[in-house]
């Protein structure tokens, strides 16, 4: 018996067991790869439709901002559960790798509806940046829009990484756009008003309190017993005020 004859018959239970994939195995594994693709884009326009979600509450909490105390503790919160969100978005962007046209097509979109309504909080902002001066919260939500500018930049810049070629120009202008507004109304959080400054200098703390009506739970001490020092009888509200003050005078 020749050689390549014995050689053949010990190699055809090999072939036997190992298939050559078909042309309909191929496609369906094509078909999978495409269905993940279009998941893990879907996933990323849902985390950004989030933000938005979460966005446009703190736009309709800063148009109606009247400086009071549960209005301030619930806007701040709002504030640190939008930044949240746009980490979880940045991170989402950020695991699903660079992507095919139609997904940075999608992406675009998803920031394109986005960016209105981060410039309308900022506007927002602007228009109660007297409002906010004038408590003693103004530090805080400085600081919250500071850690929302910054995880927004995260998020257009990896947003940018992760798209094609002709949607990066696009997404850089909105992210740019975003930023500079931010900017702005940071800056003018932060600064005090001439005339705020003269009477800081002039009056102590409980007349600025009067001067300026800022927050205080003195006019709670009759309902309850627990209001006689500021929230400290209220349950329930430790996670609600977080790190922020809870008492409107000044230390």
């Amino acid at each position: 018996m020749h050689l390549p004859y014995i050689s053949a018959l010990l190699l055809a239970p090999l072939a036997l067991a190992s298939p050559t994939p078909s042309s309909n195995a191929i496609s369906i594994n094509q078909r999978d790869v495409s269905a993940q693709l279009e998941s893990r884009t879907q996933y990323v326009s849902q985390k950004i439709e989030n933000v938005v979600h979460e966005g446009h509450k703190v736009t309709g909490m800063c148009q109606k901002y009247k400086g009071g105390v549960f209005e301030s503790i619930h806007l701040y919160r709002q504030f640190r559960t939008c930044y949240s969100s746009v980490q979880l978005a940045e991170k989402a962007a950020s695991q699903s790798g660079p992507m095919s046209e139609g997904e940075s097509a999608n992406v675009e979109a998803a920031l394109e509806h986005l960016t209105p309504e981060f410039l309308e909080i900022s506007k927002a902002l602007k228009e109660r940046k007297s409002m906010i001066q004038n408590t003693r919260y103004a530090p805080y939500f400085a600081s919250g829009l500071k850690k929302l500018q910054k995880n927004l930049d995260d998020l257009y810049n990896t947003c940018q990484k992760s798209v094609t070629t002709p949607h990066q120009p696009k997404i850089k202008a909105l992210g740019s756009e975003v930023d500079a507004q931010f900017e702005i109304v940071k800056k003018e959080l932060a600064s005090k008003s001439k005339a705020r400054r003269s009477l800081e200098s002039g009056f102590d703390n409980e007349d600025l309190v009067k001067r300026f009506d800022l927050p205080d739970f003195s006019e709670f001490s009759d309902l309850s017993e627990g209001f006689s020092e500021g929230l400290e009888g209220l349950s329930g509200l430790e996670g609600l005020t977080g790190d922020l003050p809870i008492g409107g005078k000044k230390d």
